[in-house]
C-alpha cells in the first residue's frame, strides 16, 4: 500500500489523532506503525494498492508513505537514494 508524498501530512494527523501518548513521547513511532489502509481512507486519505510482479521495480518517492508485505518466497531489496 502506498500513500502519495502530498498526503503525508494527513497519514501524520491520522497517527497523531489515533496514537496521541505514542505520538508524543515517541516521534518516530508513526514511521514504523501500521494502518488498516481503510482507517485512512475514513480520514480522507488516499490509499493505492500495487501488485509487484517478478522483473518489475517499484519506485517510492521522498516523503511518501508505503507499506508491504510478502506472499510467498522471494528474495527482497530495498535502497534508499
Amino acid at each position: 500500500y502506498g500513500v502519495p508524498a502530498s498526503e503525508a501530512s494527513q497519514v501524520e494527523n491520522v497517527y497523531r489523532s489515533v496514537f496521541p501518548l505514542l505520538a508524543d513521547n515517541y516521534p518516530l513511532a508513526g514511521r514504523t506503525s501500521m494502518f488498516p489502509p481503510k482507517k485512512l481512507q475514513e480520514h480522507g486519505v488516499s490509499v493505492f494498492r500495487i501488485v509487484q510482479s517478478p522483473g518489475e521495480f517499484v519506485f517510492t518517492f521522498p516523503k511518501a508513505y508505503h507499506a508491504g508485505f510478502n506472499m510467498g518466497f522471494n528474495y527482497a531489496e530495498a535502497v534508499n537514494f
